[in-house]
This record gives structure tokens, C-alpha cells and sequence, in this order.
């Protein structure tokens, strides 16, 4: 990466970890300073992601794709014993329950099968909970990629939904089988994916070279892919409808936190200011009175404020997403956000970028939010 800047694209001189293993290729980020992307998913520090063949790469600002030239082969004809059948599935389930994106599941779950079997197609299909109807949702054939949502009738797929059994097909002279994209093939296997005991979709995967089929070993492996894919993929769920609900609070607790510290701490400054102001040109005692009652209230408040501020920081920040951010775009929009204000007290917000566009490592909200309330305050007390 020496020709490419790396440092001004913020990479870090540790970065990230490129890994190969038996028959995966795996990416660590060494805590670095801008993070590692893949899809623009992030990266958990010193935690392993298997990266696939046309994977898009950042680290820091600097973006690749990934090109596997060689696989390892992962066929189960390789495997002699319990042990090493052991370790393939131990490893299957590492890599396929790691992820935490729907796509990233089926896309590393369809791999892992074409890879263990040597499979030249695989489907996966899927039952819609409201609809109870079956969906094809991702499949690969002639190592072209395809993750969509269409609505399939497949025969033994629907058989083996409502079975919950594997089923494995063979052609023979009085019998040619197709699947879903209409070719001839020699050898089919469909397997249940299972959550809890229920049937939530099928996976197939089919041999076209003639003299080839399906064994046992490739049965049970095909299985234990089908169960870890259909955990992985209840987890991407629950990930995503937590991932909402925190991203809600955190917006909530963010505009409570800059109302506190902005709009009410600046009217009690004021309110504050103008008491002192009396008291100080006051030659009533009861308006100096007055004046006293509302200077130590106004402590009062400004110590409850304070705290009320301390403790939506608390609660803010763990929950605070941070991604990579385009810092002239988030001023651009908040300049945006503030016209209006600034018209309405006949101020003009003039916004100019100097020097290079860059991105940083934040909170896009608290960002966005911060400088809102930098260009709310100069509206307030500009002359």
C-alpha cells in the first residue's frame, strides 16, 4: 500500500490483519485509529471476519476489493474421522454465526456449502411469517452470485419444508431433475433449516457433472450449515431490530442532552445575566430582593441542568454509533438546518470549505447536533 498515501487516507501503520486458514480467509483490525470496513459493516477490534471474493475493503478512507484467485477445498471427501469432522463443523460455525447481517449470513452460508460438498449450485429458501409462503432468497450458480427475494414453487423444497427431513435425489434414466434455473443436474440435496424444532426455509445444493452424488458425510454437513444458518440469521434480526431501537434512544437522548445544554441553560444565562444586571443598577431594596431570589435560583437550576446534562451523557455515549463521516457534509446540513433562524433575525450564513474534504471517525448525530448548536448560538448573540 506503500503508492497509494496510505497515511493520509488514515490508515494506521498496525491497521488490520489479513489471515488465511484451512479453507477461509479472515480479516482482524489491529484497534486502529479510522477503523476497517468490510461492506460497509464495521469491523470489531481483534475480532475475526471472513471475507469472501468481491468484498469491499476500508481501511481508514482507503477502499479495495477482494479477489480470491485460488480457493482451498473444503470437500467432506477429505475428511477421515470424528475428529477432524469435528473441527470442519466447529469451524463452520464460527464463521457463519459471526456475522450479523442477513445478507453476510446467506452470502457466507451458500460458500461454505459449495465449498465442503463441491457443489456447483446452491439455493436457499426462506418462509415469509406473514405471507407463509416460501421465497427463494439467495443462490450461486457457475460461481455467479445472486441474493434477492422472489417467490418460488419448487416441489421438493415445499417437501421438505413440511417434513422437516432431508432429501436427496439422484438422476437415472427414468427420471431427469431441474432446478430453479432450469438446468439438468445429476444430483440434488435439499435439507431443512431448523429453529427450535420449526422448519423456517430449505437449502439445496446440486452436483451437474454426470457420475457425481450427494454421500452421507455431505448429508450431515449440509445439515449443520442449514441449523448455524438459521441461528445466524434469527441473531441479524434481533441485531437489527436492537441496533433501531438503541439508535432511537440515542437520538432521543441526544436532542434532550443539547436542549438541556443549549435552548434552557441559554435562557437561564440570560434570565441570570439581567437579575445581576438589577441588582447591580437597582436602587429599589425590593427589586435588589427580587434580584438576589433570582440569582440563587438560577444557581439552583444551573447545579440541577448540570446534572440532568451529566447524566444523559452517561447514558449517550456507550450507546453513541460511530461510523466514518463526511465533517463538510454534516456542516452543510446543519447550515441548512439553521437558515431559517438566521433569516428570521436578518442573519446571513455564509458556509466556505478551506483546504481538502475529509472524514473522520464519529458519531454522525452528536456531530451534526454540536454544530447546530455552535451556528444556533452565534444567531442568538450576534449583534
Amino acid at each position: 500500500f506503500n503508492s497509494h498515501n496510505t497515511e493520509s487516507l488514515g490508515v494506521s501503520r498496525r491497521h488490520a490483519l489479513i489471515r488465511p486458514s484451512d479453507s477461509k480467509l479472515y480479516i482482524f483490525d489491529l484497534n486502529s485509529t479510522n477503523g476497517t470496513w468490510v461492506n460497509g459493516h464495521a469491523v470489531g477490534s481483534n475480532m475475526p471476519h471472513t471475507l469472501s471474493d468481491g468484498d469491499r475493503v476500508m481501511l481508514g478512507r482507503l477502499e479495495f476489493t477482494v479477489r480470491i484467485v485460488k480457493r482451498p477445498s473444503g470437500h467432506t471427501g477429505l475428511l477421515t474421522g470424528k475428529s477432524e469432522m469435528g473441527e470442519k463443523l466447529l469451524d463452520i460455525a464460527r464463521t457463519i454465526t459471526s456475522q450479523l447481517n442477513r445478507d453476510d449470513v446467506l452470502k457466507h452460508a451458500m460458500e461454505i456449502a459449495i465449498n465442503s460438498t463441491g457443489a456447483e449450485e446452491i439455493s436457499i429458501w426462506l418462509v415469509d411469517d406473514q405471507m407463509g409462503q416460501l421465497f427463494f432468497e439467495a443462490g450461486r450458480h457457475a460461481d455467479q452470485e445472486q441474493v434477492t427475494r422472489l417467490p418460488v414453487n419448487d416441489e421438493y423444497a415445499s417437501q421438505v419444508l413440511t417434513s422437516g427431513q432431508p432429501m436427496r435425489l439422484n438422476r437415472d434414466p427414468e427420471r431427469q431433475i431441474k432446478v430453479k434455473t432450469g438446468f439438468l443436474v445429476e444430483a440434488l440435496l435439499y435439507v431443512p433449516l431448523m429453529l427450535a424444532g420449526v422448519p423456517i426455509g430449505v437449502m439445496s445444493v446440486a452436483h451437474a457433472d454426470s457420475g457425481k452424488s450427494f454421500s452421507p458425510i455431505d448429508e450431515k454437513v449440509v445439515l449443520a450449515i442449514a441449523d448455524f444458518t438459521a441461528i445466524a440469521l434469527q441473531n441479524a434480526v434481533l441485531h437489527q431490530v436492537t441496533e433501531a431501537a438503541l439508535l432511537r434512544r440515542v437520538k432521543t437522548v441526544t436532542t434532550l442532552s443539547y436542549a438541556l445544554s443549549g435552548d434552557i441553560k441559554n435562557l437561564l444565562s440570560s434570565t441570570v445575566g439581567h437579575a445581576g444586571m438589577l441588582k447591580l443598577y437597582s436602587n429599589d431594596p425590593d427589586s435588589s430582593g427580587i434580584a438576589d431570589e433570582i440569582l440563587q435560583a438560577g444557581q439552583q437550576m444551573s447545579h440541577l441542568i448540570d446534572q440532568l446534562i451529566d447524566i444523559t451523557n452517561l447514558r449517550e455515549y456507550p450507546l453513541a454509533q460511530q461510523s466514518v463521516c463526511d465533517l463538510v457534509e454534516i456542516t452543510r446540513q446543519a447550515v441548512n438546518e439553521m437558515n431559517e433562524a438566521g433569516h428570521a433575525k436578518d442573519v446571513e450564513i455564509d458556509f466556505q470549505m478551506v483546504g481538502d474534504p475529509y472524514l473522520i471517525q464519529a458519531d454522525e448525530i452528536h456531530r451534526f447536533r454540536s454544530m447546530v448548536n455552535l451556528i444556533d448560538n452565534a444567531i442568538r448573540y450576534s449583534p
